[in-house]
C-alpha cells in the first residue's frame, strides 16, 4: 500500500497523493480549508465550508466512478472468485458438513409440518416458527463463513443458540398444564414492542391516541 501511494503515475507524473491533493478534491477542499485555518475563523465556518466544498465535488466523483465501475465491479468479481476457492480449499469439508446439517433440519421441519399440519395449537405453532428462523440463521452462518466474515458468523450463532433455547423451554412444557400459556405469550409477544414504541412516542411529546394506547395497554396487560 504504501509502495503505491509513493509510485508515480506515468500518464500524470504525480503519486496518487499528490493526485488526490491537487486534482481531484485538493482545489475544492484542501486549498479553502487551509486558508480558512490561516485567517483564523471559527470552527462552525469552517464545518459549513467543507460541507459546501464537499458538496461542490459529488458530480465530479459520480462521473470518475460511473467511469471506472464496469473495470471495478470485474476486477472486484475476479478477487471474490479467487477468495472463493481459497476458502473452499481450506474449509470446504466443515463448511458442506454444515450445510448438510441445515438440509436434514429443513427436511425434518416440513416432515413435521406436514404430520402436524392440522394442530392449530400455540405451541406447536411458535415451535415450528422458532425451527424456521433458526433455520434461516444456519443458511446466513453457512453464507458469512463461506464469504470470510466469521465474527459476524459467530454474531449470528448466538442469535442460533438463543433461539435453540427459547424453543427448548416452550417444548419441554409441552405436557405441562401452563405450555400453551408460555406459547401464546411468545406469540404475542409483539404487543409488548408496540407498547414500549407507543411510550416512548408519548413521553417523546408526539401526538399519540389515546384510546388506541389505552387498547395496547389492555392486550399486553
Amino acid at each position: 500500500m504504501r509502495f503505491r501511494r509513493r509510485q508515480i503515475d506515468p500518464k500524470t507524473g504525480r503519486t496518487r497523493v499528490e493526485e488526490l491533493r491537487e486534482i481531484q478534491i485538493g482545489s475544492d477542499i484542501y486549498a479553502k480549508m487551509e486558508k480558512l485555518v490561516e485567517e483564523g475563523v471559527d470552527t462552525g465556518t469552517v464545518i459549513s465550508a467543507l460541507l459546501e466544498a464537499a458538496e461542490s465535488v459529488v458530480p465530479k466523483i459520480k462521473a470518475d466512478l460511473d467511469r471506472s465501475a464496469p473495470r471495478m465491479l470485474r476486477e472486484h468479481r475476479r478477487i471474490d472468485r479467487k477468495f472463493h476457492r481459497r476458502v473452499h480449499k481450506l474449509w470446504g469439508s466443515p463448511l458442506d458438513a454444515l450445510y448438510k446439517v441445515y438440509v436434514c433440519a429443513e427436511e425434518l421441519g416440513q416432515n413435521l409440518r406436514a404430520l402436524h399440519e392440522n394442530e392449530g395449537d400455540a405451541t406447536t405453532e411458535a415451535l415450528a416458527s422458532l425451527h424456521s428462523r433458526a433455520c434461516l440463521v444456519v443458511r446466513e452462518i453457512h453464507s458469512l463463513l463461506s464469504n470470510g466474515f466469521p465474527m459476524a458468523a459467530e454474531s449470528r450463532a448466538r442469535t442460533l443458540h438463543e433461539t435453540a433455547v427459547i424453543a427448548t423451554v416452550i417444548g419441554f412444557q409441552y405436557d405441562e398444564p401452563n405450555a400453551a400459556d408460555v406459547a401464546v405469550r411468545y406469540l404475542r409477544h409483539d404487543i409488548a414492542d408496540l407498547a414500549r414504541d407507543y411510550r416512548a412516542a408519548a413521553a417523546a411529546g408526539k401526538n399519540v391516541d389515546p384510546s388506541e394506547m389505552k387498547s395496547i395497554e389492555d392486550e399486553l396487560d
